[in-house]
């Protein structure tokens, strides 16, 4: 196993010691020396990797704050485009801003529908739904995503519809309600294999099994999983070593 250190027997190095004390002293430093620059390497290759985080973590955050600069310029400039107050909404979203965001997010759904902009209406009500389900605020959540729902529907957005149940979905498991959990996974499933659209169905499935698991049913859940793990390998995608876990969890 890794980690482990290395045992000597006694006698071998006792009778170095006896017949050629200088080399063995010497040969003693040098383990010790390697060992030392051991460590040192690893500390420096640690703090390189802290370093390239944090200067990675400032340069996001710089170049957050700088569009967002950049877009209340554009709102200020163009103060009726609805494009620019949606964006300006995320960008607020991604700094922890959350009553500024859903304000940005309001003053476009306005213009939205003042413009009958139907595709955006469906975005922003989409924003501000996933704005309240990340705050745990499930209720508001769900009427907005009814709301982007209906009119989804009534577009033939099939993609949108799809994303919508799986957000349902993601609700109603947060809650423990299952069988409702299911019943909207197993529904955006059933589009995304109509549009063929890999990830989506990869995605699907992958719940599908959570949820198969909750309820103790394994054998689903292992089914569900492998056809999920099927698809990301194919899309060569980063879930698949937490697919892999959740079946070696099992």
């Amino acid at each position: 196993m890794f980690g482990q250190k290395q045992s000597f027997k006694f006698g071998f190095i006792g009778l170095l010691i006896l017949l050629l004390p200088v080399l063995c002293l010497g040969k003693g430093d040098s383990e010790k020396n390697k060992n030392k620059n051991k460590v040192t390497s690893s500390k420096v290759k640690d703090k390189k990797t802290k370093v390239a985080k944090t200067k990675n973590k400032k340069s996001t955050e710089i170049n957050i704050t700088e569009s967002l600069r950049e877009h209340r310029a554009v709102t200020k400039k163009f103060p009726n485009k609805e494009d620019g107050w949606n964006k300006l909404g995320l960008l607020l979203e991604r700094l922890g801003d959350a009553p500024r965001a859903i304000d940005a997010y309001n003053k476009a759904l306005i213009l939205a529908k003042k413009h009958k902009n139907k595709k955006f209406i469906v975005i922003v009500y989409g924003n501000l739904g996933n704005i309240h389900h990340s705050h745990g605020k499930l209720d508001q959540a769900i009427e907005f995503y009814q709301k982007s729902l209906n009119i989804s529907q009534k577009m033939g957005n099939s993609q949108i519809v799809a994303n919508t149940y799986s957000r349902f979905g993601t609700i109603y498991k947060s809650q423990g309600k299952l069988d409702k959990a299911l019943k909207f996974y197993q529904k955006s499933l059933k589009i995304e294999k109509m549009l063929n659209h890999k990830e989506g169905m990869a995605n699907d499935y992958a719940n599908i099994g959570l949820i198969f698991n909750l309820k103790g049913q394994k054998k689903k859940a292992k089914q569900s999983w492998n056809l999920s793990l099927k698809l990301f390998k194919a899309l060569k995608s980063p879930n698949v070593g937490k697919v892999q876990g959740l079946l070696k969890g099992l």
